[in-house]
């Protein structure tokens, strides 16, 4: 994350140039792991709608 705010642009409205990411290297998640990482954020959206 510290990444993409170093190389954001603009005063008002942040943008990021694609020569700023296209670099960047993303790792590939099994389908379980996303699916258990999805699971994850929707119970704690749950919890927050809770409160």
């Amino acid at each position: 994350m510290a990444l993409l705010t170093i190389n954001q642009t603009g005063s008002i409205i942040s943008s990021l140039n694609i020569r700023d990411i296209e670099d960047i290297e993303i790792p590939g998640l099994s389908k379980a792991e996303q699916e258990r990482i999805g699971t994850e954020v929707k119970e704690a959206d749950v919890q927050v709608q809770e409160k």
